[in-house]
């Protein structure tokens, strides 16, 4: 199962289950990648419902 968390959910069951993360880059169709969030608790992957991306190359 896969299981989608909001931030505040999401830093609460790290803190209860001290997971390790998995980062895991994505790219959108629209061209923009990020990196999403995740752990494992046996079978089932959390993860963060936000996207994180690097504004350092943003283009002004």
């Amino acid at each position: 199962m896969v299981v989608r968390l909001n931030p505040v959910d999401f830093a609460k069951a790290m803190m209860k289950n001290k997971e390790q993360l998995i980062p895991t880059p994505i790219v959108l169709d629209n061209g923009i990648a990020g990196i999403v969030y995740g752990y494992y608790v046996g079978d089932d992957f959390y993860y963060l419902d936000r996207l994180d991306v690097d504004v350092s190359k943003k283009k002004n």
